[in-house]
Order: C-alpha cells, then structure tokens, then sequence
C-alpha cells in the first residue's frame, strides 16, 4: 500500500502534468515570456488563402522587432517589397514601383496585430476569448495551439490561432481568419531572440526619386514632415 501512494505521489509531481495545462496558463506564460523579450529575429513565410478558387499567395523574408515599438518586415519572394513600424507610423516600400506610403499606425493589418501582441500593448486574456485547441491539448510536438476570439465587437467575426512552442514559450505561427473567410498564416523559423539588432535594421533607405505618399494626419496642415524612419539621399 505504501509503495502504491509513493507511486501515485511521484507521478503528480512529475513533468506529465503539463499536460492538464489550459488555455489560461499557457497565455500567462506567453504573455510573461513576451515581456522578458526586448528583441526578436526570424525567418518567416505568408501564405494568404482567398476564396476558392483563388490560387493562395505566398511569399518569403525576414522578420525583426525591437521593444518597445520597432518592427521590420523584409519580404524577399516573390518579390521584395518592406512593412517597417516605428514611432507610430507605418512606412511601406515597393521597389518595383519605387513608391513609399507612410501612414498612421492601423489595427486594420495582420502585421500590425502581431507587433501589439509581441509588445505586451494587447493582452491575450483581457482582448480575447481563449481555447485550447484539442489536438494541442496534451502539448503534441512540444507545440500548444490557442484559438483567440477578439471581444471587440466590430471584430467578433475574426479569429486567431496562435501555436506556442512549449519549451521557448514563443510564437511559431499565427493565422488570421477574418468574417468572410480569407486567412493569412505567418510561419516563423530560426527564432533568435535577445540578439542585438543593428539600429539601421529599422531604417528604410529609398532612392531620391521614390514616389512618397503620406498619410495627411501626419503632418499639421501645410507643413510637410519626414519619417525618422525613412532615408531619402538629397
């Protein structure tokens, strides 16, 4: 009998509990993780799935983010193009047109919703519904998969998946699916986290002749100001 109550002691106390963890407690060790984070490097893919019978587009490129508000998005394939967010506005740079749109910051992009969640500016308890994906449940592949209903109702339609991987506590891939049934899946790969960044990393440098279209919000009415974010040589 007491081997039998030893037995059973050292079995609730081992690693196999994880295993009952929900989808509380693997948000509070996201969201305790992403405050610890100052920097984050990846590798990522996109893949964004329209209505049938659309042909889903993909393309490949870099990721960065720096606390408390930097973030690049260097897309390589199939074409290079850059998202960069910083000190509140948005610059978006394509090449092959050689155009250059800055704007406020917008919750209307995905992109835009990952650099909230990684800067702690949106909190996975307080702004959504949560659930623990079955398959997830017993941490399958070291991987937990949170669904994330938003509370706010002009976007109670949408949803997010959300795959923590359960031994860096970081997030490996986020789809969004919206109201009318699009989604946008982000992979990340080679997760580097707490390297120090290149401070030009977050600069965008375009040619002299680029095409700039500004969002007028950000300038008072007849004067014009430039993004600290953008380098146009003169």
């Amino acid at each position: 009998m007491k081997k039998t109550i030893l037995w059973l002691v050292l079995i609730g106390f081992s690693p196999l509990r994880t295993t009952a963890t929900t989808a509380a407690e693997i948000a509070a060790r996201l969201e305790e993780r992403l405050r610890a984070l100052q920097t984050l490097q990846a590798r990522f893919s996109q893949v964004y799935y329209g209505q049938p019978p659309a042909v889903p587009l993909r393309e490949k490129g870099l990721f960065y983010f720096q606390k408390p508000d930097r973030m690049r998005w260097r897309y390589e394939e199939p074409e290079p193009k850059e998202y960069l967010y910083q000190e509140g506005t948005f610059s978006s740079y394509f090449p092959e047109d050689n155009q250059l749109i800055i704007q406020k910051l917008s919750g209307e992009y995905h992109e835009t919703e990952i650099l909230l969640i990684l800067a702690g500016q949106k909190s996975l308890r307080e702004d959504y519904d949560l659930t623990l994906v079955p398959a997830s449940a017993a941490g399958k592949g070291g991987v937990w998969t949170l669904k994330l209903k938003p509370r706010a109702e002009e976007e109670a339609s949408s949803e997010i998946l959300l795959e923590v991987d359960a031994g860096s506590r970081l997030i490996r891939r986020i789809v969004f699916r919206d109201w009318a049934g699009n989604s946008s899946e982000f992979v990340f790969q080679d997760l580097k986290a707490d390297r120090k960044l290149d401070p030009g990393l977050f600069e965008l440098r375009v040619p002299a002749d680029c095409e700039i279209i500004r969002d007028e919000a950000l300038s008072p009415p007849g004067k014009q100001t430039k993004s600290p974010a953008v380098r146009i040589p003169q």
